[in-house]
Order: C-alpha cells, then structure tokens, then sequence
C-alpha cells in the first residue's frame, strides 16, 4: 500500500503549492530528531522573520508535514529516528514540493553526503547553529525567489 500511496504522490505536479503573493521565504519546516537542537533551530529561524510551521522527528512526519503546510523552505537533518533518512524523505518530498531544502547533518559517511549534494534545489550544511551560517544557507533561496517574481 505504502507503494501506491508513493506513486501516487510522485504524480502530482510540483507547482501544487499554493501560490503566494509574497516571493521572500516566509515559512520553515524542521525537520530534526534532537528536541534540543531543534527548538535552538527554531530560535535562530524565528530571528530571521521566518514562521516555523512545524517540526518532525521522522521522516513519515516530514512528508506528511510537508503535504499538509506547504513551507517554502525545509530544514532536515539527514539522520533522523526512523528507518527513513532525510534523504529518503526529502526525496518522496520532491515528487509532490520543489520548496528548498537546506540538509544539515553531522555526519562523514560519503555515501549520504553524496546523495544529498544531487538532490536539486538543496543545499547541505555541517550541523550548526551559526546565525551567519544558517543566513549564508538560505539567502541563496531567497534570491532565487525574488528573480522568479
């Protein structure tokens, strides 16, 4: 069953996201499996003006998440408490959401690192809570935004 729903996501066209009048990023999803670093996540976004419109721990969450508030901008860690990375899930998420997706992780396995450098309109950052760090991540979306508006 878990398959047909997949398929049946993988089908819906990526401009399904309601549209916006405003281009700037203005809602986040989190998702990570550490509370603590979580709600520090939470704090630095916030300081940005962005509204955080959820967190997820797993990666079933992060999808369905995804599908029920539309964010313009997903942050996942890549390792999360499920079986299903963020990788995983952020690709089940691109067949339905082109938002970004800024991967932050701790991790040197290549294999993952790999992956999440091919995954389109992504970026991955070393796990950090660097305001400048996290600005220097996203300003690249914004940007991308605003010439498309």
């Amino acid at each position: 069953m878990y398959l047909i729903y997949f398929h049946f996501l993988c089908h819906i066209h990526l401009d399904s996201k309601p549209s916006s009048k405003n281009p700037m990023l203005t809602t986040v999803l989190i998702v990570e499996d550490e509370t603590i670093l979580a709600i520090a996540l939470k704090s630095i976004l916030q300081s940005f003006g962005l509204n955080v419109v959820g967190t997820a721990r797993t990666g079933e969450d992060a999808v369905a998440k995804t599908l029920r508030f539309h964010p313009d901008l997903i942050v996942m860690d890549i390792n999360l408490a499920d079986e299903k990375t963020g990788l995983d899930a952020a690709e089940e998420i691109r067949c339905f959401s082109n938002s970004p997706i800024v991967f932050q992780s701790a991790t040197q396995e290549e294999n993952l690192i790999s992956r999440a450098r091919k995954l389109e309109h992504s970026t991955l950052l070393p796990k950090t809570l660097s305001r400048l760090e996290w600005m220097n991540a996203i300003l690249p979306f914004e940007e991308e935004m605003m010439q498309v508006a």
